[in-house]
């Protein structure tokens, strides 16, 4: 948002005197000035946020290197190797399962947290795993801002906006051909880009 508030502004400014005199309004910059407010107070709000986010978790750091106990909490879906992973690393007994061949998914095999002292230290939680996860309804295009490594292709792409999908001239996709991005982490944003643009088209619904 940061790089596009310059842009904005600098769209505004040359259509300002365009068709008149000096004083004058040019041709839409009413809706200029209106976006560049609106993007500025998401700014704020953003850094706002951010400010809160780095205060709580300094807060809780602060008391974790106070109490001298660090413990680490192991989340994600379910037959994803959590358990498996604890096992290996510190040759606990945890129950482990495999994935159902029925609905292609993990089976619920721990179903409560547990809390496992480890050696040197620390605590271990191990968790139930989920099925599903809901995200908050955004606009898909909103979605690459979460990926730090395309911020540096920014505003290099043919389109703008650019979902970075399949689009000709696409700087990100350039970069991750040639190695400079993950494959991967690419393709993992491709799957959830199309589900973003699958719920924003039924958000009606």
């Amino acid at each position: 948002m940061k790089y596009r508030l310059p842009r904005l502004v600098g769209l505004g400014q040359s259509l300002s005197r365009l068709g008149g005199g000096i004083g004058t309004r040019g041709p839409g910059e009413t809706r200029l000035e209106v976006d560049r407010r609106r993007v500025r107070k998401r700014i704020d709000d953003l850094e706002g946020q951010l400010a809160e986010l780095k205060r709580q978790r300094d807060m809780r750091r602060a008391r974790r290197e106070k109490q001298d106990k660090t413990v680490v909490a192991l989340v994600g879906y379910t037959n994803a190797g959590k358990s498996t992973l604890l096992n290996a690393l510190y040759g606990f007994g945890l129950q482990t399962g495999d994935v159902s061949r029925k609905i292609e998914r993990g089976r619920h095999t721990t179903r409560h947290c547990e809390l496992i002292p480890l050696e040197g230290g620390g605590m271990a939680l191990d968790t139930p795993g989920f099925s599903l996860l809901e995200t908050k309804l955004c606009d898909p295009v909103l979605l690459k801002d979460g990926y730090p490594e395309f911020a540096p292709y920014e505003g290099q792409c043919r389109f703008s906006p650019c979902y970075h999908l399949s689009e000709p001239g696409c700087a990100v996709l350039k970069a991750a051909r040639a190695g400079e991005i993950s494959q991967a982490r690419l393709e993992r944003y491709h799957l959830l880009l199309k589900k973003a643009q699958e719920a924003w088209r039924n958000r009606y619904d």
